[in-house]
C-alpha cells in the first residue's frame, strides 16, 4: 500500500477514542463524496500536491504512533504511570 491515502467513511464522526486515534485520515460519507475527494486528489491518475502532502502526514503519523517500537514506548509509559499513581 505504499503510496496509499487512509480514506475512511465517516472517520470525523468517529468517537475520539476509538482506533485509529489521531490519524490525519481522509473521511468521506458517501460513494459520490468518495470518487469526488479521488477525483480532486488524484486528476489524470496524477497525486496533487494536497496528495502528496497528506501522504506525507500519514506517514509521520505512523511513524511517530504505530511502528512496534512507539507502541511499546507508549505501553511501558502507561504501565509506569499507573504503578506511580498506585504508590
Amino acid at each position: 500500500a505504499s503510496g496509499a491515502l487512509l480514506l475512511f467513511r465517516d472517520y470525523d464522526k468517529k468517537p475520539n477514542l476509538a482506533s485509529p486515534i489521531g490519524v490525519p485520515a481522509v473521511s468521506y460519507s458517501s460513494p459520490a463524496e468518495l470518487k469526488g475527494i479521488i477525483d480532486r486528489l488524484l486528476p489524470n491518475g496524477q497525486p496533487t500536491q494536497e496528495y502528496i502532502k497528506t501522504l506525507e502526514a500519514q506517514r509521520n503519523w505512523l511513524l511517530q504512533n504505530a511502528t512496534d517500537q512507539k507502541l511499546g514506548e507508549y505501553l511501558v509509559s502507561t504501565i509506569k504511570k499507573e504503578i506511580l499513581k498506585n504508590d
